[in-house]
């Protein structure tokens, strides 16, 4: 019976045989008894073989917990909150761990920090080494790169630099060059902008001088541009991160001057040293400016009181999308790492909102926003009081303030204030939570500035226009490619934003239909805003109508405004809207070459078709037409094509040409005296 048939089989997974052999079966097999718990391997043998499974892990907050510190009382004590889940973005492989490296002795394992993760020592929270993965090879808690530290090992130790590889080495005396490289470049910098701020009249320049200098400034600021984008929440791949982060120079970049080699300040001393750095700046350029005044000027600091404010708003505005990333910068934090916390993205080792460092951050932020705050503010008071200014010949006035509008036409000075509204909201753009709300507020900065200018033509040189044109749309593809290297995509924000924009697409078809009805019923119910348009053959009778225009005007009992046709637009289709939409009556000078002129029969066709009055002002070379010219007008002038492309064919000439010949009409004399002018205005 001792002998009769019975077989011994290992417990499966998960269960273990805690006795002697002989005696082990199936039934006897006993579960762990810990919750998310298993056992080593099938077959296990003592309760210092159960582990927690995949996933989870048993803390080590105090002792070593090595195994056969366990006994299954005290596991089974325990059940619940042996095994606990693993923590956001951590690896919890489950199973036993050795103690050391040369030990024998095993404990359970601990959780593990993925590559490009950093956790701190002791605390299993996890942060995502946005700027550079590198600086992380994961690992145990407290694990960075070599000479690195602190919350994604963005801080290199006492002593040491940033190196390559996302590592840092320690500081050698060359590592100071930059530092006083930097200063001597600033100085030298300062110089130059302040020489040629004072030694020419911007208002003055040239066409080519102005194309240079406007096409420079323009340079600096999609620099600044893209120095505001780079620090979007988006993933960049390495060359496009390199690139971003040789840019981000312009944008007050310190991390070059190596600073962490003389001193080693926390992350609001930066912040301070980026602000003070603005302010001596300005410093310097007034030292400057005092040194220039005596020396050049024998201390005549009122009659250079121009050339001081031009200086210190050409530096204003050339970095002003710097200044304004420096201020708001304490409001830029990053996407949430796994354990659900935010860091500054020039700041990566202050976290957001949870530490007094950072509040003091915003409190620095809000007070150093006065600068850009106090910039808006000029740039509006000179906007509005410039057609003042202008009409009173306050030449003082533009030499102070020719930065802020030498580079815009005139009638479009009020685009200073855009351009620098832009430059605000790209700026502030960073500090949206979302990357994908980031994205679009960035799309509809740019999309609306492309706008503006290309309905404008606000700056002063034509091919000025075309290059910022040409900046915009770059940027904006760049922009909306972005969007390819988000991590975790949030879909139903996205599907939100598609249908935001759907609604305004299908929105403004209504609003473009109702406008243009009111447009119809306010030109035929509601006094048209020209009261007489003025149609001339320029060679011929071009200071009459001049004439004419300032004598009318000059009537006190006129009403209403004068428009002669060389002064309207040169698209001819907004011209002919003019004719027929907004003038009550047209004035024909009728010289002999009058009905030789395309585009002044296109004006008398649309009146025509538009019933509106038409007075004929004779001079005595003009012939009425005929019936051979008005049959053989096609022959008479041949190139019709201007007309035919805005739906003006032949037969509308022809029959406007027969109406025109029944309008009244005023003969002037041979001699045309100022009586006779006089006259002919009332």
């Amino acid at each position: 019976e001792r002998f009769s048939a019975s077989r011994c089989e290992r417990c499966p997974e998960g269960t273990i045989a805690d006795l002697p052999g002989e005696l082990r079966s199936s039934e006897l097999c006993e579960e762990c008894g810990i919750l998310h718990g298993t056992s080593l391997y099938p077959g296990a043998a003592s309760y210092e073989d159960c582990v927690c499974e995949l996933g989870y892990y048993h803390p080590c907050e105090a002792g070593d917990c090595r195994t056969d510190a366990y006994t299954k009382a005290g596991m089974r004590a325990q059940a619940s909150s042996f095994c606990l889940a693993c923590p956001p973005g951590m690896e919890c492989l489950g199973g036993l761990e050795a103690v050391d490296e040369d030990s024998l002795e095993r404990r359970h394992q601990q959780p593990l920090v993925p590559e490009g993760f950093y956790s701190p020592p002791g605390i299993l929270s996890v942060y995502k080494c946005y700027d550079d993965p590198k600086r992380c090879p994961g690992g145990l808690p407290g694990q960075c790169a070599e000479g690195r530290e602190g919350i994604q090992c963005a801080k290199c130790k006492p002593g040491w630099t940033a190196a390559e590889d996302g590592k840092c080495r320690p500081c050698g005396g060359g590592d100071l060059f930059p530092l006083v490289f930097g200063c001597i470049f600033i100085v030298l910098l300062l110089c130059l902008i302040y020489r040629t701020t004072v030694s020419d009249d911007k208002m003055k320049k040239s066409h080519s001088m102005l194309l240079v200098t406007i096409s420079g400034s323009q340079l600096l600021t999609v620099l600044q541009m893209l120095g505001a984008i780079s620090v979007m929440g988006v993933f960049w791949p390495g060359t496009l991160a390199s690139a971003y982060s040789a840019v981000r120079v312009v944008n007050f970049n310190v991390e070059v001057l190596k600073l962490e080699c003389v001193v080693r300040p926390a992350a609001i001393g930066v912040l301070l040293f980026k602000v003070f750095l603005v302010i001596t700046f300005l410093c310097i350029l007034s030292i400057i400016h005092v040194a220039h005044v005596l020396v050049k000027h024998r201390g005549r600091f009122r009659q250079r009181l121009p050339a001081y404010i031009s200086s210190l708003g050409t530096v204003l505005m050339a970095f002003f999308i710097s200044i304004t990333s420096t201020v708001f910068s304490p409001l830029q934090c990053s996407a949430r790492h796994p354990n659900g916390l935010s860091t500054l993205r020039d700041f990566p080792s202050v976290v957001c909102w949870e530490e007094g460092e950072h509040i003091s951050m915003v409190v620095v932020a809000f007070v150093a926003a006065v600068i850009p705050t106090s910039c808006l503010c000029i740039a509006i008071w000179v906007v509005s009081v410039l057609p003042q200014k202008l009409s009173q010949g306050d030449t003082a006035f533009l030499s102070s303030w020719a930065f802020l509008l030498f580079r815009f036409r005139s009638g479009a000075y009020w685009y200073a204030l855009a351009f620098l509204g832009r430059s605000t909201a790209i700026s502030l753009v960073p500090a949206i939570p979302e990357v994908l709300l980031q994205i679009a507020a960035m799309l509809l900065v740019l999309i609306a500035s492309l706008c503006l200018v290309n309905s404008f033509k606000p700056w002063r040189v034509r091919q000025a226009n075309t290059l910022d044109t040409i900046i915009l749309s770059g940027t904006i593809v760049v922009v909306s490619l972005s969007g390819l290297f988000i991590e975790d995509v949030n879909k139903e924000l996205v599907a939100g934003l598609c249908c935001v924009m759907l609604i305004l697409v299908v929105a403004f078809i209504p609003v473009a239909v109702g406008y243009g009805f009111y447009q119809r019923i306010a030109h035929t119910k509601i006094a048209k805003p020209y009261s007489l348009f003025i149609c001339h053959h320029k060679a011929a009778t071009g200071a009459f109508a001049r004439l004419l225009k300032m004598l009318c005007s000059g009537r006190q009992d006129f009403r209403g405004k004068i428009l002669i046709d060389s002064d309207g637009p040169s698209d001819l289709d907004k011209l002919y809207d003019l004719v027929g939409n907004q003038s009550s009556t047209l004035v024909a000078l009728c010289s002999g070459v009058l009905l030789a002129r395309p585009v002044c029969v296109g004006e008398l066709a649309t009146a025509k078709e538009r019933n509106v009055n038409v007075v004929k002002v004779i001079f005595p070379d003009f012939k009425e037409p005929d019936a051979d010219f008005i049959e053989q007008y096609a022959t008479y002038v041949p190139d019709l094509t201007t007309l035919a492309q805005r739906g003006v064919g032949l037969m509308s000439i022809q029959g406007a040409l027969r109406w025109f010949l029944d309008r009244p009409k005023l003969q002037l004399p041979a001699r045309i005296s100022m009586a006779v002018m006089q006259e002919l205005s009332t």
